[in-house]
């Protein structure tokens, strides 16, 4: 009784759109009846609530265009993939760049108190960095700033005499690579966000970096 209850709540010109979308990934012009059915069923929700199966109805209309649009794509000479990768790259290069902006205000603030800074937002504070990154997030990448050592430095008082800075991708569509940054004033880039992965690339310390880091 309560299934029966249910299939007569749910609308079938949603289930077909559902089932037609779902066919148009391999015969498109099925997509044609599926919109116009998706269209008719969401007019008869407006008037009767409870029925069910809209949504069902917008996930195969969305399936079968995003597939459909895959195919016919590099037809039309588009490559989709391509330009998601460059854009993924470009982001990344981004990332460290701004990565770049952190380690000389890191290495100004050593300067000044002869330890790393205990947090991003006190380099902000002090006028160093920008209030976004300290936000912990910037282009879709994520800061993740940890003080290290402890130490009592003469004439100074307590301070830190080492930190690490891991930037990750926050999805997979913003980027692959993960970048690290330490003491040293080496900015590592691995191939993905796992930490054993390959290291593709090493950037030196700037000369700002030089009597500031452990190099």
């Amino acid at each position: 009784m309560k299934s029966h209850q249910i299939s007569k709540r749910s609308n079938k010109k949603a289930v077909w759109s559902f089932v037609l979308g779902v066919l148009s990934i391999g015969i498109w012009l099925a997509i044609i009846p599926a919109i116009i059915l998706l269209v008719l069923a969401a007019r008869e929700k407006q008037r009767d609530p409870s029925q069910k199966g809209i949504r069902l109805a917008w996930c195969g209309v969305l399936l079968g265009s995003t597939a459909i649009f895959f195919q016919i794509a590099p037809v039309l000479g588009v490559d989709v993939w391509s330009r998601f990768e460059a854009a993924r790259v470009w982001n990344e290069l981004r990332t460290v760049r701004m990565i770049e902006t952190v380690r000389i205000s890191i290495a100004k603030h050593k300067e000044r108190s002869g330890g790393y800074p205990s947090s991003l937002e006190e380099l902000v504070k002090e006028g160093l960095l920008s209030p976004e990154v300290a936000g912990g997030a910037v282009h879709g990448y994520r800061y993740t700033y940890a003080p290290r050592n402890l130490v009592e430095i003469p004439g100074i008082g307590r301070s830190y005499s080492a930190f690490s800075l891991v930037v990750k991708p926050d999805a997979f569509y913003r980027g692959k690579r993960a970048m690290y940054l330490d003491e040293t004033g080496s900015i590592i880039i691995r191939e993905s966000a796992d930490p054993n992965s390959k290291v593709e690339d090493v950037l030196p310390p700037p000369p700002e970096w030089r009597g500031v880091g452990g190099t």
